[in-house]
């Protein structure tokens, strides 16, 4: 791999040419660009819901409770995001206009409202707390966006792919620092996930591509439950690195295959979880079909 040395302002290190850089909602059949959540859905949960979500796209009705928790995490996101870039507007305005623009609209029932704007303060305190405390708020970078091209340069595990695919995305938390880069990625859930975390692609994706440019990386989870703050530091090893490359490859295998089968066993396939269920044969029940005829 490319190991580049250090050089300028921390706060300006660039991760690739980001230039032209996909979210991670795009379609990775089109770009060529595979974010660790693509690599998530199509092989550690449902290929068809992967299929779903990135490819077909279609605009479906989602829970609302779903919703809430989702758009919570993504106000809250913001927050941390629009303090550390710095902001003349007042914290207590800066949560209230994100508050309004991404949780309001998903709040079904009034009567909750009051105990779902007390948690998302708490969660936002909480999570600038841990920001503080733990990086130099002059120099920790938010949103930091990142490419790690011709990944079939990698690994042998590669051998045989096209050299058009890369792995992209847009890192919570980075701060660089004498040829050190510590990387930190904020959930707001409702619930810790220990053991999600640790199998994670996310966390050797995002160490893989501070050292691809010259960077010894850390990367730690950071969850806020409920104005509560856990932290799980994941050791990166080189087995996390390969494991990493075994997911990915699997998955850019069944991307350029075009198959995307069901996989109903899981958390994920249900009306709650899953916005795609009412049309997707996810919900298929075998007491409720009709028996054939002879």
């Amino acid at each position: 791999m490319n190991l580049g040395e250090p050089y300028g302002d921390y706060r300006e290190m660039d991760l690739g040419d980001t230039t032209h850089n996909t979210t991670a909602w795009s379609n990775p059949l089109l770009t060529h660009e595979l974010h660790h959540s693509h690599i998530e859905t199509l092989v550690g949960r449902c290929a068809k819901k992967f299929e779903w979500e990135y490819l077909i796209q279609p605009q479906v009705q989602r829970g609302m409770g779903s919703d809430l928790q989702m758009n919570m995490g993504s106000a809250a996101h913001e927050v941390v995001s629009t303090v550390i870039g710095g902001t003349v507007k007042p914290l207590n305005q800066i949560m209230d206009e994100l508050y309004d623009k991404w949780v309001i609209p998903c709040v079904s029932d009034p009567a909750v409202e009051s105990k779902v704007s007390d948690e998302f303060q708490r969660n936002c305190f909480a999570a600038l707390e841990y920001v503080t405390q733990n990086f130099d708020r002059r120099q920790v970078n938010s949103e930091k966006q990142f490419v790690i091209p011709n990944v079939s340069d990698l690994s042998p595990i590669f051998k045989g792919i096209s050299s058009d695919w890369r792995f992209a995305g847009s890192m919570d938390l980075i701060q660089f620092g004498e040829g050190q880069a510590a990387i930190a990625d904020l959930k707001f859930r409702g619930r810790s996930n220990y053991q999600a975390n640790k199998g994670s692609s996310q966390a050797p994706m995002y160490a893989l591509a501070a050292l691809y440019y010259g960077y010894v990386p850390t990367f730690a989870y950071v969850e806020v439950v409920k104005g509560k703050v856990f932290e799980q530091k994941i050791e990166l090893t080189e087995g996390k690195y390969d494991w990493l490359f075994i997911k990915a490859r699997q998955a850019i295998d069944e991307i350029e295959s075009g198959r995307f089968p069901i996989s109903p066993n899981g958390w994920w396939c249900s009306n709650k979880y899953c916005k795609y269920w009412s049309v997707c044969r996810g919900k298929y029940d075998p007491e409720d079909q009709p028996e054939l005829e002879e």
